[in-house]
């Protein structure tokens, strides 16, 4: 049953065929009693009759036919299928799959011997890509594609799969050197192989060259060889110190200049030039040592100001211009990569490429540029350079052919772009050998036709650019699964986009310490070569180049949601630009989510505030404590000045009025006057040590103000029987800042001590007390216009100077004191008291 076009479906079942039109079955009458209907066209359907094809166009069919290749039966007709160029295929039982391309009125046969897996066939089919995809009886399914290169092998004639060097002659022969095989010319599809019998005595051709003359040079491992039209002679054998001899008969690199002239490089002997077939002059490490670091010559190039580029297997480059040798080696630094030189080309803009062991290296101006795997070239070791009519250049790698476009090179060597697209073609796309051979000259071929001549390992390999079909549709990009801790999740779809942003989701399971996405590209031309990038949104905002890894891992991922987005570009390197993506909820740990943080948060302020509250009551209570207990002190230190006063002060004034009474009662006397005197000044003494005392144990005075009050009283009383005057600069409206009984008793009795010192020591008439005080810290200064005295000469072990300073420090206070002869002293009490 198939579509005949204009709404018609035609049918046919053994010797009858019809069609369904307008509600009703028609049948069409023929003359065959064997049918097979085949696939549709765009204005009606194929049909076999016996032996015959044929196109029906409506109800009548043409009078083109074709007649089947021979022993194709119908009954053996399995399947129909016409593919997008219009070429129907025939499946059979047992006879393998047919193509007939309609253009050429031609049939091509697939069998096993083509790589079929099977013979019989049962379905034919096309994906969007191009590929043909052939179900097989027992063989499995098998994708077919229109191979990329034509390839010249053993089975076409070759002597020896091994391909070394390939050169084409003026007359359209290509002559193929091979490794083991000897000298294979290919001429109109025939295939003429020359051996020992041809005067090659060894079978190992490094180098063939056919030169503008038509004279075609052979280098072997064993000399250089040119073909006479009807074999092989020996040129430039025997001793290589004799002049006209080659200096190495292992031949690597033949060569013809714009002026006809040929060179020759060896593998140990470095350059020769030949001319009439003798070696007329030689350049290696013995007659230029300073200039070949290598005598092996792999690479000649003469460039279009006449240069001659020399590329040698481990000594550089080296450029021979005006009977001058100028040298670019790799420890220069100037960008050359490797010394190991496979390669050399010009383009048509002047610039040099050059094929290292090491990547691709190109010579625009005085600048070298590299580019290499680490910038996305598929492999580094570049055997062979072409450019194409298109501006591409391809390249023979030990991975494959690869092109990419001159002009993206030369814009990333200048920094424009940041990226450039290559396209590795390999045994999928139809390449005969793994990799392709190198190290030899001529390393290929381009032909008049634009065909580029590829020698590998497995044959000869010929691709035409004009006719390569990119693969133009970018891959279809799948996420195959997502697995926690080596566990696949099963994804969910969420049909309310307001409930999240992307309809699969995959709910990764709380304290996943690995999670990892697995994807892939469909794309079925180059399946090996689709290139991959993801990135895992909100979390890294890194985007990860994955090359032709299918899959991302990442490690302690913390909880919330993201969107994993992978993309894919194909083997030409279009990219499908919206890739897929996909939603990640990653669950937190119960620990981890907003309630449990929340509650924490809470209990944490709860706690906190419950900690304070019992912190600050207790501090309460412990200063109540302390209260208490002072309180308890200042009223017994009251009671106890009042009894020291009172009782105390009675007593002192009862013995004062004894020795008063004494004195007048008792007969005079001079000895008893001066005891009575004593006694007098004992009890003054007295009196003013008690007030002292009662002064200081007295909770009351326990302040600023009154330490002030009692030091200038103090100081008045003490000055007043004296001759010096006393000056005191005391604040008015001193605040009552609370002292502790220490520390108020230690001031006033350095003060106390200052004074003593003054009236016994200065000889000064005039004494000043100051006072300051700047909140929290309280100055004292005491300066006197005495006789003074030198630092440096007083005793330092006195005991009245250090108890001073003794007792600031011990109060955390600090005091300083300053003396000159003549000049007086001065001493300064500083101590910063509580807020």
């Amino acid at each position: 049953l198939v579509d005949g076009g204009g709404g018609n479906l035609w049918w046919c079942s053994g010797n009858m065929l019809g069609t369904f039109r307008e509600g009703e079955f028609l049948q069409v009458p023929t003359e065959e009693e064997r049918l097979r209907m085949g696939a549709s066209t765009a204005s009606g359907f194929w049909l076999i009759e016996r032996n015959i094809l044929r196109r029906w166009s409506g109800f009548k069919k043409e009078e083109e036919s074709w007649t089947l290749p021979g022993g194709l039966e119908p009954s053996l007709i399995t399947a129909f299928f016409r593919d997008r160029e219009g070429n129907l295929w025939i499946g059979t039982s047992g006879m393998g799959l047919y193509q007939f391309i309609e253009q050429e009125k031609v049939f091509r046969h697939f069998t096993r011997e083509q790589g079929l897996s099977q013979d019989s066939i049962l379905s034919i089919g096309q994906d969007k890509e191009g590929n043909l995809w052939i179900g097989t009886n027992g063989g499995g399914l098998n994708r077919m594609r229109e191979s990329a290169f034509e390839v010249y092998d053993v089975k076409r004639g070759l002597s020896q799969n091994n391909v070394l060097s390939i050169s084409g002659g003026p007359d359209g022969s290509v002559w193929i050197g091979t490794e083991g095989g000897g000298l294979n010319r290919l001429r109109d599809g025939n295939v003429l192989a020359y051996r020992q019998q041809d005067g090659l005595r060894s079978q190992i051709v490094w180098s063939v060259l056919a030169d503008q003359a038509g004279d075609v040079w052979a280098g072997t491992k064993d000399g250089l060889y040119r073909f006479n039209g009807i074999r092989f002679e020996a040129i430039g054998r025997g001793n290589p110190n004799v002049t006209g001899n080659l200096p190495n008969q292992d031949v690597r690199v033949i060569y013809e200049d714009s002026k006809r002239r040929l060179w020759v490089g060896t593998f140990g002997g470095g350059l020769t030039r030949v001319v009439d077939g003798r070696a007329s002059k030689t350049f290696n490490s013995t007659t230029d040592p300073a200039i070949f670091h290598s005598n092996d010559v792999r690479a000649l190039l003469e460039d279009a100001e006449g240069g001659l580029w020399i590329g040698t297997g481990g000594g550089g480059l080296i450029l021979f211009k005006n009977s001058v040798f100028t040298v670019f080696r790799r420890s220069d630094g100037a960008g050359l990569g490797s010394d190991f030189i496979r390669a050399l080309y010009q383009d048509s803009e002047g610039v040099l490429w050059i094929g290292t062991n090491e990547g691709l290296v190109c010579r625009r101006g005085e600048r070298f540029s590299r580019f290499s795997t680490a910038d996305h070239l598929p492999d580094d070791v570049i055997s062979q350079i072409f450019e194409d009519d298109r501006g591409n250049l391809w390249l023979g790698t030990n991975r494959g052919v690869v092109k990419v476009a001159r002009q993206a090179l030369l814009r990333f060597a200048a920094g424009r772009v940041k990226s450039y697209v290559s396209v590795l073609y390999d045994r999928s796309d139809g390449l005969a050998g793994r990799e392709c051979s190198g190290g030899f000259q001529p390393w290929g071929y381009k032909g008049s036709d634009g065909k580029l001549w590829f020698p590998t390992s497995d044959g000869v390999s010929v691709i035409d650019p004009v006719n390569i079909r990119p693969a133009s549709r970018p891959p279809l990009v799948v996420v195959e699964s997502v697995l926690a801790n080596g566990v696949e999740i099963v994804p969910r779809r969420y049909t309310n986009s307001a409930e999240l942003e992307l309809q699969t989701v995959y709910r990764v399971p709380p304290g996943t310490d690995k999670l990892e996405f697995r994807y892939t590209g469909l794309s079925f031309v180059a399946p090996r070569r689709v290139r991959f990038s993801y990135q895992l949104k909100d979390y890294d905002p890194t985007v990860i180049e994955a090359e032709n890894r299918r899959s991302a891992t990442y490690l302690d991922v913390p909880p919330g949601r993201y969107s994993f987005q992978v993309m894919a570009a194909n083997s030409e390197g279009i990219p499908n630009v919206m890739g897929k993506t996909v939603g990640v909820l990653v669950l937190p740990r119960f620990y981890q989510t907003w309630w449990f943080q929340i509650g924490t948060a809470v209990f944490a302020i709860f706690l906190v505030f419950i900690s304070f509250r019992y912190l600050t009551v207790r501090k309460l209570r412990q200063r109540l404590v302390v209260l208490e207990q002072q309180r308890v002190l200042d009223r017994e230190r009251t009671r106890i000045a009042q009894d020291m006063h009172d009782d105390l002060g009675a007593r002192i004034t009862r013995i004062g009025l004894l020795t008063e009474l004494v004195r007048r009662k008792a007969p005079k006397n001079e000895e008893m006057d001066k005891v009575s005197s004593r006694i007098e000044e004992a009890t003054r003494e007295v009196v003013h040590t008690l007030d002292e005392i009662v002064w200081a144990v007295n909770p009351k005075n326990d302040t600023l103000d009154r330490l002030a009050a009692f030091i200038a009283q103090y100081a008045e009383d003490y000055f007043e029987i004296t001759p010096i005057h006393c000056r005191l600069d005391l604040p008015t409206n001193l605040p009552a800042v609370p002292l502790s009984a220490e520390m108020r008793h230690s001031l006033f009795l350095v003060v106390k001590e200052s004074l003593n010192n003054i009236v016994k020591h200065s000889e000064a008439s005039e004494v000043k007390i100051t006072l300051v005080y700047k909140k929290p810290k309280l100055e004292i200064l005491i300066a006197d216009n005495g006789k003074g005295f030198s630092l440096e000469e007083a005793d330092p072990t006195r005991n009245g100077l250090m108890n001073m300073k003794k007792r600031i420090e011990d109060g955390g206070g600090k005091l300083d004191l300053s003396s000159e002869k003549g000049k007086g002293t001065r001493i300064r009490l500083q101590i910063k008291l509580g807020t």
